[in-house]
């Protein structure tokens, strides 16, 4: 049976106790000799008196009786010897085993005080029975200065994921605890500490004391904590990284996945976590390539490299992605996964790709150009050049690379070239030189362009381009022989022009007196003809109703006929008056609320289309800088003419608007492509096509209607004075109203112009200055 550890109170006790037994001992057996010896003698001396009292008996039977008695004293001194031999035998026994015990205790004190963990024993009360070293060294207190103490006296302690009373109770029930306290040191320092604390039983499992081991984990939960805050700094540093980043076990599953990767995947990252990291790959060969692969790093472990793949995202988007990948490793050094940094190169490989494509168009365009092109660095060697220079040079691209070109030069050139590259580069402009070679066939002229390229942190290159000038110069010579000839030629025609334009003046000035004559003429005749026409259109009247029941029926038609002659007259000469005033009334140009017009003039005209069925369609219009007396006469004429000329339809369809062009604005043309002056003799063919666009701000108005329409070959008479392209049977009219309208709206600068097809109605069109609103800010 295994004694249980003692401490050397105990063996102190148990040596006390042998050497008790062992005095005891020697005193029986000592006692156990004195008595045989007293019977021997007593027997010696009963034998004595028998031989004097009993000396009738025989010799042989006291003999006997003689010998009896020594047997038997020889018999109890042999057990007396044996059981002293017995008990000594057992005395040594105890005193080796007590002896091995003693060493045991003092191994066990001795271990118990070399180990680094503190172990303290107190009875069931927790007064302390027992203080190692390393408890002196943990708390700060001597072995001497606790014993006898109490625990909690020595050592406050409180519990850190605990209650005291959950922890005595979890102590009592089940006889140990294992868990971290926080205790307080002599010098009034707080150390953490992993105790376990377990009830000792004796051989009968009767608790007699208790046992605790603590271990200082200070520096382990500072190790900790500080592992924590790595961890939470690489976690934050990891979800925040830009880049992709993705940890994998060694079957390829994703174990881990940042938010970047997880966004370039358009996943999350528990949904990638469902993944492998092949099935992403966008070729399935290479997924079968990576599995391969993989499997090759876990045998191998080869040098970690990056590598280029083509990734589908889970939502069908292709990326070019670069993985540059490590092992990651356990604590003994073995491969348990991978760790990758994962970036997204589509852009990049775009980018390169755009910038070889670049290069490829720059070279191409280089070559292409008609001269020389080559760009030098700071020292001045070539670091391109195209074939033209180097062919000029007698050399090959190649060769010129890297090196200077003052080498193929003469010396006083070489110079020269120099000089003006280092005034270029230093003065950061570009600038222009002319050279002049000369060759076996004569002088060749070159022009040349040096400019700086800017780099960022780094020297500015220098560009050179040359063009071969020689014919232009050539050419130049000529031109100015040439220029000089012209210029004699100019003077001369410029003074017969002079001459041509007095007489154009003369003849303007001329024509201008003509047109003021006609206009008065006009105004004149067509007021002087008022009166005669009163007269006969009186006299008439007073005809009919004075003999009007006495005349014949002929009569009286030819006297109506005569009425209405003179009313057509009548109105032609108002016309007429109207046409005139229209070309000599003073303009008073405003803004005009087109809209507000269009509505009234409608209104006027309501009479005129009383009982009949109009669709009216007014868009919306704009506000014009013009006269609104003359412009209200346009608006009359037009929708005038489109409510005349649909009479024929049930239903009436007249369309207002605006032509929207988007801000541009335009003025027509006649057919020889001059500007109109707005005269009376302008080709007809004016007003038949829209304009051309202009740089005056304009608004096209027009008015639609589904009417008679016209043939568009005959657009060129509408815009005449008396000109009709119906007969006067058909719709009434004097012919003036369009030509009011043309003239008008050229007084404004404006334009006006018409399109029709025969039976299926008309649209006119007019131009006028558009009022500019201004910027809201």
């Amino acid at each position: 049976m295994k004694r249980p550890p003692m401490n050397p109170e105990s063996i102190s006790k148990l040596s006390r106790g042998m050497n008790k037994k062992l005095e005891i001992t020697l005193i029986g057996i000592i006692s156990l000799v004195s008595f045989g010896l007293l019977v021997y003698w007593d027997a010696i001396d009963q034998f004595y008196a028998w031989t004097r009292k009993y000396e009738q008996y025989e010799l042989d039977e006291l003999l006997l009786f003689f010998t009896a008695l020594v047997v038997a004293g020889c018999l109890v001194a042999f057990i007396n010897w044996y059981s002293t031999k017995k008990v000594n035998a057992q005395l040594e026994q105890e005193i080796a085993e007590r002896r091995a015990a003693e060493t045991h205790l003092r191994y066990q004190a001795t271990l118990l005080n070399s180990i680094a963990d503190a172990v303290i024993t107190t009875d069931l009360e927790f007064t302390i029975q027992s203080w190692n070293k390393a408890a002196e060294s943990l708390y700060g207190w001597q072995a001497e200065e606790v014993m006898g103490k109490k625990m909690q006296e020595v050592v406050p302690t409180r519990y850190v994921y605990a209650q005291s009373e959950e922890v005595l109770a979890q102590f009592r029930t089940q006889g140990l605890w294992k868990g971290e306290v926080i205790q307080t040191r002599k010098d009034g320092l707080e150390v953490c500490v992993l105790a376990s604390v377990t009830i000792v039983k004796n051989d009968a499992g009767t608790p007699i004391s208790v046992m605790a081991i603590n271990r200082d984990i200070s520096d382990i939960k500072q190790a900790e904590k500080a592992l924590r805050k790595s961890q939470e700094q690489y976690h934050a540093l990891v979800s925040m990284a830009p880049h992709g980043i993705q940890e994998n076990d060694l079957s390829g599953r994703i174990t881990f996945s940042n938010p970047a990767h997880a966004a370039m995947c358009e996943s999350t990252p528990e949904e990638m976590r469902k993944h492998y990291v092949w099935d992403f790959l966008a070729d399935e060969a290479q997924k079968e390539e990576l599995k391969a692969y993989l499997q090759y790093l876990v045998n191998e472990q080869p040098e970690p490299t990056p590598y280029i793949a083509r990734n589908r995202t889970l939502k069908g988007q292709i990326k070019d992605i670069q993985v540059d990948w490590n092992y990651k490793r356990n604590e003994q050094g073995e491969v348990v996964g991978f760790v990758s940094i994962i970036t997204d190169i589509t852009q990049r490989l775009q980018a390169e790709k755009t910038l070889r494509e670049s290069e490829a168009r720059f070279e191409l365009f280089m070559e292409q150009l008609p001269g020389c092109a080559y760009i030098k660095d700071n020292m001045g060697r070539v670091v391109y050049c195209n074939r033209s220079f180097a062919s000029l040079l007698g050399r090959t691209p190649q060769e010129l690379i890297g090196h200077t070109t003052e080498a193929y030069l003469p010396a006083a050139m070489a110079q020269a070239f120099k000089a003006e590259n280092e005034a270029v580069l230093k003065s950061g402009r570009p600038q222009e030189f002319e050279h002049i070679f000369e060759t076996e066939n004569g002088p060749t002229y070159w022009l040349t362009r040096k400019f700086p390229l800017r780099r960022e942190d780094a020297p500015p290159l220098l560009g050179i381009l040359s063009l071969d000038i020689t014919e232009r110069k050539q050419a130049e010579n000529l031109l100015k022989q040439y220029r000089e000839e012209l210029e004699e030629l100019v003077a001369k025609k410029t003074q017969q022009l002079k001459e041509r334009i007095a007489e154009v003046e003369q003849l303007n000035a001329r024509l201008q007196e003509a047109n003021e004559e006609l206009e008065g003429f006009s105004y004149s005749v067509s007021h002087d003809l008022r009166a005669p026409l009163r007269h006969i259109n009186g006299f008439v009247g007073l005809l009919m109703k004075r003999e009007g029941e006495r005349l014949d029926p002929v009569s009286t038609r030819f006297l109506q006929h005569t009425l209405q002659a003179v009313n057509k007259m009548k109105l032609l000469i108002e016309d007429l008056l109207s046409f005139s005033r229209t070309g000599r009334a003073e303009m008073a140009s405003e803004t005009v609320n087109m809209q507000a017009m269009v509505e009234s003039v409608i209104e006027e005209l309501a009479p005129e289309y009383q009982g009949r069925q109009i669709n009216w369609s007014i868009g919306p219009l704009p506000k014009v800088q013009a006269d609104p007396r003359l412009l209200r006469i346009v608006w009359y004429n037009l929708l005038s003419n489109a409510i005349k000329y649909t009479a024929p339809r049930q239903v009436a369809n007249i369309e207002i608007g605006m032509v929207e062009k988007n801000g541009a604005v335009s003025s027509p043309l006649s057919s020889n492509g001059h500007q109109s002056k707005g005269d009376e003799k302008a080709s007809p063919k004016e007003w038949a096509y829209p304009p051309q666009q202009t740089l005056v701000p304009e608004v096209t108005l027009f008015v639609r209607d589904n009417g008679v329409g016209f043939d568009q070959q005959y657009v060129g008479k509408l815009f005449g004075v008396f000109q009709r392209l119906h007969l006067e049977e058909e719709f009434e009219g004097t012919g003036i109203g369009l030509a009011t309208v043309r003239r008008i709206i050229h007084r404004h600068k404006g334009h006006v112009w018409a399109e029709g097809e025969a039976g299926k109605g008309a649209t006119f069109y007019f131009s006028l200055p558009l009022v500019q609103e201004p910027e809201r800010t």
